[in-house]
């Protein structure tokens, strides 16, 4: 039953960055809802033929239960618009390709060192930015220190204000050296 839930939520998700992707930030038609609802499933069939109608329409609806999605009938037209919940969750899907595209470009001899102390209060932000600091591709130098061979400060900006994080809760610091780093330089490939 967890795992039904868990691929339903994945479902979602990819439609969710689908919609962002072919660009329904905000959109209307002239046409009423239960026509906008064909109007995204054909959209998303375009872009995936492993989705079914009917898993779209589900995950369209589950996506406005959720509150990412909105549909508004206004003046005859329906607009169909992500939330600001949506977009930032489309953001941090985002900055996983960001970092991989990084990975391609040469390194100039800097590192990246993320540090972080935050209240015991905010023990779940703590644990989900440790989460996306390994799955963006960081490696654990000590206790709250993650360590970046290219420039991440966007992004680490962006997870600063998703997290609701202080200055000084979430640092980067830009580094020539970090003492003897050839297993880290090995484990980058650089």
């Amino acid at each position: 039953m967890m795992l039904k839930k868990i691929r339903r939520r994945v479902i979602e998700n990819d439609l969710l960055y689908l919609l962002a992707e072919i660009g329904i930030a905000t959109f209307a038609v002239s046409a009423p809802p239960l026509a906008m609802i064909g109007f995204v499933i054909q959209a998303a069939q375009k872009h995936t033929e492993r989705l079914s109608a009917r898993k779209i329409r589900n995950s369209f609806y589950s996506l406005k239960k959720r509150g990412l999605l909105v549909v508004e009938y206004k003046h005859g037209k329906t607009a169909l618009m992500l939330t600001p919940e949506a977009e930032r969750l489309v953001h941090l899907k985002n900055l996983q390709s960001a970092f991989e595209k990084k990975k391609v470009k040469p390194w100039h001899g800097r590192w990246f060192v993320v540090m972080f102390d935050i209240n015991n209060r905010k023990t779940a932000a703590r644990n989900a930015l440790r989460s996306l600091l390994q799955k963006f591709g960081f490696i654990y130098l000590q206790k709250s220190a993650w360590v970046y061979p290219y420039d991440c400060q966007p992004e680490i900006k962006f997870l600063k204000s998703f997290f609701e994080l202080r200055d000084s809760e979430l640092r980067v610091l830009i580094c020539n050296s970090i003492g003897n780093d050839k297993n880290i330089r090995a484990h980058f490939g650089i």
